[in-house]
């Protein structure tokens, strides 16, 4: 074979052939056409990262949507309470329940008003047994209505826990102490 030389020096399509067809020597680099083999020891690293990084991106997502949807519950019940505030109706918290209760005057603060925040001290029942005692838990008076019908006495609406209406059903005259004065 003849050293022919294309144009300008370079080597001729054929001198390029034959040496791709000729087998390295080991005193030679390899080419960079050759693939390189990768170990499974770091495929399966990567595989491994991967998953992870999927389920703690799935785990993140599902906290979001949980304290997304506890937010949403919240601003619901806040804006119903807004809302049957505006329309008249008395707003009932989760868990508490509005009862009514006949006041005879000085039975309860002359300046209470809707919105007070007040607490029942039941009496003895009319056997005269027991003794008074405060009741747990707090109340917040929804209506007053000191309609002459029932003999003279004031009907407050209450909004408080359930328990709070068989103590009061079992006993004798009820007194109210406002403990938090509601807005004005």
């Amino acid at each position: 074979m003849t050293d022919q030389h294309g144009g300008y020096g370079l080597p001729t399509p054929g001198d390029r052939l034959n040496a791709l067809r000729t087998p390295p020597s080991s005193g030679t680099p390899a080419p960079a056409t050759e693939r390189k083999k990768h170990r499974p020891e770091i495929i399966v690293a990567i595989v491994v990262c991967a998953v992870a990084v999927l389920f703690g991106t799935q785990r993140i997502l599902v906290r979001r949507a949980a304290s997304s949807s506890s937010v949403q519950a919240q601003i619901a019940e806040q804006l119903g309470a807004e809302l049957q505030k505006e329309a008249g109706v008395p707003a009932v918290l989760d868990g508490d329940v509005l009862f009514g209760v006949a006041l005879k005057p000085g039975n309860y603060p002359s300046e209470m008003k809707v919105g007070d925040v007040v607490r029942a001290v039941t009496t003895p029942g009319i056997a005269g047994d027991g003794v008074a005692r405060e009741l747990e838990g707090r109340m917040t008076v929804m209506s007053i209505d000191s309609s002459t019908d029932i003999g003279g006495d004031t009907i407050v609406t209450l909004s408080g826990p359930q328990a709070a209406t068989t103590e009061i059903a079992s006993s004798g005259p009820i007194h109210l102490t406002i403990v938090e004065v509601g807005p004005k």
